[in-house]
């Protein structure tokens, strides 16, 4: 009842109303035609077509047009202004935007003439907001402009009126001013006569004053004379008392200093008693931690070759190279040599030990120098040719020293290798001189040197160039010392010649034996100039790794750089069929990744040259996650301190030398086993997805979790696949889209993106890194597609077409579902935008289409062919978005057609936008003169053409 009652109401109101404005209309109708002709018919005429505008707009404008007549032929110039506004106004309102502006413009120049500011004013401001509406910003601003300065004009006037009121009020007021200072002046003079008057009595009383207190003043005079000679006397008293008390304070300040000397020196030495202490302390823990440093390379020394001899006796104990005598002796000859090293470590030690005690004793003889140092670099050998080192004996026969021959040995071998330590490769040529009766032997290497600021403290005990985890060779830090004082024993001298970067030349001195060598000793060896050159039947260096071609085979990187650990690590593997390769140090190691050489397992040692193992796996850490390359730390370093550093740096598992081979198996079985099922799980969950959300494995994800990147968004799909697809049957289609994502998503990979999802025949990729190779995977994706359906054609099938989006931005990824489904995921407006995109390339004839955002994150813009396609109004947004055509995609010659009229079509987008349609038009045919498949230039053409009908 209610809703009826106000309906009835509401509708008595609207027709009470529309009756009301029937009634006006009409009463003023009747005015006009009661009034003779003149001004004030025409103002009734503009108040009738003003009524008339909202409901009739047609009799409105000929009401207006009877004005203007009518003001016109009575030169009633204001009738005429009002009559022209009005008129405008009503063609604004009907929709004919550029007939209000013809009516207007039409007037403007009389009222600029005549300055008629108010109605000028009036026409600027609906003249702005037509061509507010009509989206014409050139002529917007301009009659913005025109108004506001002409308002300020208006308003500069007003207040010039005003301040000629104000100054007027002014004069007025200041009159008054002056005629009241006038009257205050005639008071003043008043005044000053009666001060005057007052003056002279007070001058009076003042004399009378003066005289009262001259008498007084002689009084006091003698007072004071008095008071005076009572004073001197006081003050000889005080003088006397101070000359004593500065006695006693001088004598207290001599004794205070005394004091203060005292204590100072005693402070001075209880500092020099502390510095003392702390020094000696600072000694002491400097030589305790040289003593743990110390035991720690020692260690690591030891067991390096103590764990290459058992891992290769372990190997040949179970029968490996049972059948190859070649590879037999060269696992004993590693032995041997492993073994050799071991007994040079131990005679280091106790030499040093019994040289501390002074308890070394030389048994000297006649030695053949040259057959020494064949010997020696015999040993050394195979740790030369590993590195690519070539050993040179040049010291001429028959040139016998006055020795010991094991100690001779043992300076020999801790020069030859330092030597090969500290190079990477090149030559270490041994050669001798006879000087002032002595023999001068030299070991000249082309290693990395030694800076002049170290090179005194080498000889030095426990002095190593770098002692550390991170130091770049290994060693016990008593090589060199032990070297010098055998040397010294022996009566002779060492020093080093050396340049940073260019390699060291160690030189010292041993007596010329008078006596001759005995005949058996010069048969037994005098061997030829001995120059090492690379076993091949040794371990195999970075250099010698071959590709690695059978993808099923299991592949093992192992990084060592002892030739004897890494063949113990090949000698345990070789039954199991793994496929092997190897490298001296980390840099290496990186290398052979960053090739593209893919391995499932790698086997790593901590100290190595250049770079720690630590290192090592940190940067390999930075490409793969745990789960995606396991990583086995294997060193002679076993402190759980070490456990706990290796694992912090990303490795997988430890193994402390020596090891049991059955061990060392297990545990590679158990990793690769892990590493079999984690890759299983990145096949549905990306390893990238599972990095951007900072986890290692698919375990440690929960529902919920999410991370905000900003990335490159990329959608493909293949045009009219539904109906290719109708006629295939499904195991066809199914083929037929497996055959073409794995030709697609390889590429992405190759360009650090990943598949989020496979959609059928589409496919949703991202790339969380650079936009630049997100468009090279599109252009690259493209140019596989033209040679996959080459093979279409030669075969009789249609080629496929597919379209590519890109867009740039922020982006929500996570885990969404329930507590028994989980499912990573996307969320984010730039996902859509680059879908649309992506259905934007079939409009526009295009292979690739990008935003604007994706352009701006170029970091080589350059590097891409592309043209501006204007700007789209995308699905769900309120904004426009700015997309560009990626010429990449596209063959050879549409590619060259597409540059040639680059220029004229983004000129014939500028004009489209900025509603210049005639120049559009003239440009979008231009191009399709050039270029009559266009799809671009005709959808352009089409719309401007459309826009241009609609205006006319």
């Amino acid at each position: 009842m209610r809703v009826r009652l106000i309906l009835t109401l509401f509708t008595l109101l609207f027709i009470y109303g529309f009756s009301l404005s029937q009634d006006f209309t009409k009463i003023l109708q009747e005015k006009i035609d009661r009034l003779p002709a003149g001004p004030q018919q025409v103002d009734l005429m503009v108040q009738l077509g003003k009524a008339l505008q909202a409901e009739k707009p047609r009799q409105s404008i000929q009401t207006f047009d009877d004005a203007l007549k009518l003001a016109r032929s009575i030169s009633y110039e204001n009738g005429v202004t009002q009559a022209f506004y009005g008129l405008s106004i009503t063609y604004f309102t009907s929709s004919r935007a550029d007939k209000a502006i013809q009516t207007l413009e039409e007037r403007l120049e009389y009222l600029r003439k005549t300055n008629n500011t108010n109605s000028l004013l009036d026409y600027y401001l609906l003249l702005a907001k037509i061509h507010g509406e009509e989206k014409n910003l050139i002529e917007l601003r301009k009659y913005q402009n025109l108004s506001t300065s002409l308002q300020d004009r208006l308003v500069q006037v007003e207040t010039e009126k005003k301040i000629a009121t104000i100054e007027d009020k002014f004069q007025e007021v200041n009159a008054k001013v002056v005629q009241q200072k006038n009257q205050a002046l005639a008071d003043l003079q008043e005044q000053e006569a009666i001060s005057l008057r007052r003056q002279l009595e007070i001058s009076h009383l003042q004399t009378q004053t003066a005289e009262l207190e001259k008498a007084n003043a002689e009084k006091e005079q003698a007072r004071l004379a008095s008071e005076n000679e009572a004073i001197q006397l006081e003050f000889s008293l005080n003088k006397k008392l101070q000359n004593r008390n500065r006695l006693i304070v001088i004598a207290g300040i001599l004794l205070l200093l005394a004091g203060v000397i005292i204590q100072r020196f005693r402070i001075i030495q209880q500092r020099k008693l502390v510095d003392f202490e702390q020094q000696k302390s600072q000694k002491l823990l400097q030589i305790d931690r040289l003593k743990d440093q110390f035991l720690a390379n020692t260690s690591h020394e030891l067991r390096t070759p103590l764990h290459g001899i058992i891992g290769i006796a372990e190997s040949l104990h179970d029968g490996l190279f049972h059948d190859d005598v070649k590879q037999r002796k060269g696992n004993l000859g590693m032995i041997i040599s492993a073994g050799k090293r071991l007994n040079n470590l131990v005679n280091d030690l106790l030499d040093f030990s019994k040289m501390r005690n002074d308890d070394l004793r030389l048994h000297l003889k006649p030695v053949d120098i040259r057959a020494v140092v064949d010997v020696v670099m015999q040993i050394n050998g195979s740790l030369a040719s590993a590195k690519g080192i070539v050993l040179v004996n040049e010291i001429p026969p028959d040139v016998p020293v006055q020795a010991d021959e094991d100690r001779l040995q043992q300076i020999l071998f801790n020069l030859i290798d330092n030597a090969i330590k500290f190079s990477r490769e090149g030559v270490i040529v041994a050669t001798a001189e006879e000087r002032s009766g002595c023999l001068e032997i030299s070991i000249q290497d082309q290693g990395i040197g030694i800076a002049s600021d170290r090179q005194h403290a080498i000889f030095e005990e426990f002095m190593q160039l770098d002692g550390d985890a991170e130091r770049q060779q290994s060693g016990t830090g008593l090589g060199l010392s032990v070297t010098r004082k055998l040397v010294e024993l022996h009566e002779g001298t060492i020093s080093v010649l050396s340049t940073e970067g260019a390699g060291s030349r160690f030189i010292f001195t041993m007596p010329i034996s008078t006596d001759q060598l005995p005949q058996e000793n010069l048969k037994a060896k005098n061997f030829d100039t001995l120059v090492s050159l690379k076993d091949p039947s040794g371990p195999i260096s970075e250099d010698d790794t071959e590709p690695l071609i059978d993808q099923n085979k299991i592949k093992i990187l192992i990084v060592d750089d002892e030739p004897i650990n890494q063949q113990v690590l090949e000698n345990h593997l070789s039954k199991q069929h793994y496929e092997i390769s190897s490298a001296m140090d980390g840099a290496g190691a990186l290398k052979l990744i960053e090739n593209g050489n893919s391995f499932d397992l790698v086997l790593l040692d901590i100290m190595m040259p250049h770079m720690t193992g630590y290192t090592v796996c940190q940067q390999i850490r930075k490409k793969y996650l745990a789960s995606e390359l396991p990583i086995i730390m294997i060193t002679a370093k076993n402190q759980v301190s070490d456990l706990v550093e290796a694992l912090a740096y990303g490795a997988n598992d430890y193994l402390a030398k020596p090891f049991s081979k059955d061990e060392f198996l297990a545990r590679i079985k158990t990793h690769l086993d892990l590493y079999s099922i984690n890759s299983a799980t990145t096949r549905f969950v990306p390893s990238e997805f599972l990095r951007a959300l900072g986890y290692g494995t698919i375990t440690d994800v929960r529902l919920g979790d999410h991370q905000e990147k900003d990335v490159t968004v990329f959608f493909s799909d293949i045009r009219a696949y539904t109906t290719m697809s109708e006629t295939m049957t499904p195991e066809q289609n199914f083929k037929f889209v497996g055959a073409y994502v794995n030709r697609m998503g390889p590429i992405i990979k190759r360009f650090e993106g990943f598949v989020l999802q496979y959609l059928g025949d589409g496919i949703m990729a991202l790339f969380l890194e650079s936009a630049d190779k997100a468009i090279n995977a599109a252009i690259v994706m493209q140019t596989a597609i033209r040679r996959y359906n080459n093979g279409r054609t030669q075969r009789g099938r249609v080629p496929i077409v597919v379209g590519m989006g890109l867009h740039s931005g922020p982006l929500v990824m996570g885990i969404i579902g329930d507590t028994h489904r989980n499912d990573p995921a996307t969320i984010s407006d730039a996902v859509n935008v680059a879908s649309r995109m992506e259905g934007l390339t079939t409009l526009f004839g295009a292979k690739i289409l990008v935003t604007k955002a994706t352009m701006e994150r170029l970091e080589e813009p350059q590097h891409f062919d592309y043209r501006y396609l204007g700007k789209v109004l995308t699905k769900g947004k309120k904004e426009y978005v700015e997309i560009f055509e990626i010429l990449g995609g596209e063959s050879d010659e549409r590619k060259a057609q597409k540059l040639q009229t680059k220029v004229q079509i983004e000129q014939g987008v500028k004009a489209y936008l900025e509603n210049e349609y005639n120049l559009a038009i003239v440009k979008f045919n231009e191009v399709l003169d050039i270029d009559p498949d266009d799809e671009a230039a005709k959808y352009y053409l089409q719309k401007a053409s459309a826009a241009l009908n609609v205006m006319v």
